[in-house]
């Protein structure tokens, strides 16, 4: 099972009457122990008991995922975000499967979703970054990644991603003017990490002018998926 934290897909549960809380709460004891199909019976009593249970749908998509039924998975994430389309958690979990599936475009607007419902997640900034990522956007990923650290100062994953991938851009054009701070953010203590790596997106930034880019107002902005559109891939 997915663990129930940030960085997973969101199986805990956001809602329901007592009684629903008490099945998810077995359920996800299940889950955890690998009993999918018991899991699975109390979900499907779950939802038949009350359709409108957005919590139960959405574990379900888990339990699909779990037995690769990936198709099964994002039919039940799609009835839960229909039930729930204000909780950025579902918008992450079925982005997290399209994700895995390959379906990336899809995955972007699940999770450009899930950041307009609430722009201060570090992990789905992550997630969004790491499509991009795949996706060829390799400077839309920095900055989704520099999102991230804004958020999450300590957020080392971002910070070595971010890093690796400045490393590649730096190859082209400019290594003389970000490699030293590279190098150090390889070397440096994690409490340094995400800072020098920020500081290494910054002098591209500059560099290149990207928006007549200004730290303050960038630490300022509202989320907008379309704001990079104009920046380099």
């Amino acid at each position: 099972m997915p663990t129930a934290n940030d960085a997973s897909p969101q199986t805990r549960p956001i809602g329901g009457a007592p009684d629903a809380r008490d099945a998810l709460a077995r359920a996800a004891m299940l889950f955890r122990a690998g009993d999918l199909d018991a899991c699975e019976a109390i979900l499907r009593d779950t939802v038949a008991a009350d359709p409108r249970e957005a919590d139960a749908h959405n574990m379900l998509g888990f339990v699909y995922e779990a037995s690769n039924r990936s198709a099964a998975a994002i039919a039940a994430f799609r009835r839960a975000m229909a039930l729930r389309p204000d909780a950025p958690a579902l918008h992450n979990n079925i982005a997290a499967v399209l994700a895995r599936r390959g379906q990336l475009d899809e995955a972007l607007a699940a999770y450009d979703s899930a950041l307009r419902l609430d722009p201060t997640l570090p992990m789905i900034h992550f997630n969004r970054a790491a499509v991009l990522q795949r996706l060829g956007r390799g400077f839309e990923a920095i900055l989704g990644y520099d999102r991230a650290l804004a958020l999450k100062p300590d957020f080392h994953d971002a910070a070595a991603r971010m890093a690796a991938l400045l490393a590649r851009l730096d190859a082209r054009v400019y290594r003389r003017s970000i490699d030293r701070a590279l190098r150090r953010c390889f070397a440096a203590p994690q409490a340094e990490h995400a800072v020098l790596a920020r500081t290494a997106a910054r002098q591209i930034m500059l560099k290149h002018d990207i928006l007549k880019y200004d730290p303050l107002k960038y630490d300022s902005l509202k989320y907008d998926p379309g704001q990079w559109a104009a920046a380099p891939g």
